[in-house]
């Protein structure tokens, strides 16, 4: 009988030589291409090798790499910028691919110095798009549509419509990736209208793609479905691997979001079989975690822990952060499932951590950006001095010259009139040397100071970005926390009691948690808030929102912190309220929320049509109607309660603070 060890050894000894096979095979494949372009001048290997990248990105994202290092080792070699140009910018893609998004950065900045002294317009605008890519990647929103409006001004200006159409595209996917999902769908429409216009049935499918998403987060799955639906008729026809890979993916999405897990689970399955095929690591540990989330929702446990530990392993060793970071999300929700409450915790600090790490990894890329756009215009500065300095020399030669000659016709009876015209050129000489200088001087202290008051304004704002980020982070854990000592009571009315503290802090954590996500760090957008606050109130008790139907009308108003956090808490209170009391024993009805200004007063009224409010209740002041009557006088606010029909609070606000929308 074979001993286990034995067996151990065996089975590792298949597996190597099973991975040396892969390697060989891989190896031959590479040589082979490697042969087909040997006889053909530099020049032309490196367009080649460039090109057979460009062939294998999508089937295999190795020997892409492996040939375009190979055109950008031989560009180096002859000393051809073009081609290094052109090989940055593909290693660009291959390292983004790959997750590796520093190093992708760096090929982009190098690509954009070469094709800029180049003087190469139509390169430097494909540079533009893969750098707004990559920061798309990243989370990094402003300098993604940047570096999108920088390629859509070129190509204007070359008079390319055609090759401005997938930028708008990809400006779309930023305000999709901001969540501004009404303003994306209108940039994808817009595209789609142009390349069904232009006839191209494989473009027009792609923006079909991004449509569906775009429709099933504004919650329109009817729309989204039949979006998805027509892309995906054309990728099964062209048998395009990645169009379906993302397409199934997308569909998962949708029925997920319809609760019809199974059917997700359907799909989200086939797009992991295509994103094996395609060798895409990223995406596999995309799907991986898809697939495990799914399966959390339908109560498998185990199922959930085997795909969500391999989308781990994947992302840890690819580097991606943000796949990290999912991962330890749903490790948290699992264990809390199981009341492994200890490991819930620690992945749910983990999951903080990976958050924080992801930031701040954002920051030390503006850092780096800033820096060589300093060093890029200290350079042009340089050379426009020097410039001057040059053309100054050549004037005051020439001035001498003249004056030598004069001289020379003047002889000796005139010497005294150019004595009198020198000693007047010079002092004019040295009153504009001495002008000069004293320009370079001012010039030179008020550039000083115009970046010293900039950095502050970076400074300042990043200050404050991570001030309410960590803010945030605080009351998450706050609320975990509480949520895990609920678990360990058993008097009900405590735990109870907890909840609604836990909802309390959500809702300050969702205003500190829009301020780190918004350009306007400052000021929280009510209706936004409201709306979040909602979904949060409503997952925390379970309402069956088909039974009672929950109706937002709100201005778009800008309000300070300050003013934002007590009227928040005053919602919170009044929703919650409504939620638990108005609709008992599986009764139905609607809840309306409603904030609007008129003239210098805000008004919020929150309106149930349900049982009404007991008049024993009017006056029994709870913890939660003395903490709202404690915020009203803070906001210097006016509170009616009427129970004709339902239950109706009105508050007047005459305290608040708005901020600018810039």
């Amino acid at each position: 009988m074979v001993s286990i060890r034995t067996q151990k050894k065996s089975t590792l000894l298949f597996i190597f030589l099973v991975w040396l096979t892969v390697l060989a095979g891989a190896q031959t494949k590479i040589d082979s291409l490697m042969a087909s372009v040997a006889l053909l001048p530099d020049t032309a290997k490196i367009q080649k090798l460039n090109a057979l990248g460009i062939q294998f990105f999508l089937k295999d994202i190795g020997v892409s790499r492996q040939l375009i290092d190979k055109a950008l080792e031989t560009s180096l070699a002859i000393h051809y910028p073009k081609g290094e140009g052109e090989s940055s910018r593909l290693l660009c893609a291959v390292f983004s691919r790959q997750g590796q998004f520093a190093q992708a950065l760096i090929m982009c900045q190098k690509a954009e110095a070469i094709f800029s002294s180049l003087q190469a317009k139509s390169n430097l605008a494909e540079v533009f798009n893969n750098t707004g890519m990559v920061y798309i990647q990243q989370g990094q929103y402003p300098p993604a549509l940047e570096n999108f409006t920088k390629a859509v001004k070129i190509w204007q200006q070359l008079n390319q419509p055609l090759r401005v159409t997938p930028l708008i595209e990809n400006i779309g996917m930023v305000y999709f990736r901001q969540e501004d999902f009404q303003l994306a769908l209108n940039y994808f429409k817009e595209c789609f209208q142009s390349y069904t216009e232009q006839n191209n049935e494989a473009a027009a499918s792609k923006i079909l793609v991004n449509m569906g998403a775009a429709y099933n987060r504004l919650q329109l799955h009817e729309q989204a479905l039949d979006a998805h639906t027509r892309a995906l008729a054309f990728f099964e026809k062209s048998n395009s691997v990645t169009g379906m890979g993302i397409t199934y993916n997308n569909i998962g999405n949708v029925h997920k979001e319809m609760n019809n897990f199974q059917k997700a689970l359907e799909f989200y399955m086939k797009s992991l079989a295509l994103k094996k095929k395609m060798n895409d690591q990223v995406g596999i540990a995309v799907s991986l975690k898809n697939v495990a989330e799914t399966y959390l929702n339908l109560n498998d446990l185990s199922k959930a822990k085997e795909y969500i530990d391999q989308s781990l392993k994947i992302a840890e060793e690819t580097g991606a952060k943000e796949q990290i970071k999912d991962a330890y999300d749903i490790l948290a929700k699992m264990y809390e499932k199981t009341k492994d409450y200890e490991r819930a915790l620690n992945f749910e600090k983990k999951r903080a951590q990976a958050k924080d790490s992801l930031f701040s990894t954002d920051k030390s890329l503006q850092i780096s950006r800033m820096r060589a756009i300093y060093e890029t215009e200290k350079a042009e500065q340089q050379t426009k001095i020097s410039k001057l300095q040059a053309a100054y020399d050549v004037e005051k030669k020439d001035a001498a010259i003249a004056v030598l000659n004069k001289e020379n016709d003047l002889k000796n009876s005139q010497r005294n009139f150019f004595v009198a015209v020198a000693g007047s050129l010079l002092v004019m000489v040295l009153l504009a040397l001495y002008l000069y200088r004293q320009k370079q001087k001012s010039n030179a202290l008020l550039t000083e100071k115009n970046l010293v008051i900039e950095k502050s304004l970076h400074e300042r704002e990043s200050l404050l970005k991570e001030i309410h980020h960590r803010v945030k982070n605080n009351l998450q854990i706050i609320s975990s926390l509480l949520s895990l000592q609920s678990k360990s009571l058993t008097d009900t009315d405590a735990q109870g009691a907890i909840s609604e503290s836990r909802n309390r802090v959500k809702s300050m954590s969702l205003i500190h948690e829009q301020l780190y996500q918004e350009d306007t760090i400052s000021g929280v957008d009510m209706k936004d808030y409201i709306q979040r606050l909602v979904n949060s109130l409503t997952s925390s008790y379970g309402l069956d929102t088909e039974r009672v139907e929950i109706k937002i009308v709100a201005d778009n108003i800008l309000l300070d912190v300050d003013s934002a956090i007590p009227l928040g808490l005053i919602i919170n209170e009044l929703v919650s309220n409504a939620m638990k009391y108005a609709f008992p024993e599986q009764k139905s009805g609607t809840i309306l929320i409603s904030l609007h200004e008129m003239m210098s007063e805000l008004k919020l009224i929150v309106h149930d049509n349900g049982v009404g409010m007991d008049p024993a209740k009017k006056s029994n002041q709870s913890f939660g109607l003395s903490m709202v009557n404690s915020l009203m006088r803070k906001l210097k606010a006016e509170m009616n309660i009427v129970s004709d029909v339902g239950t109706s609070v009105e508050l007047v606000i005459r305290d608040f603070r708005k901020v600018a929308i810039q």
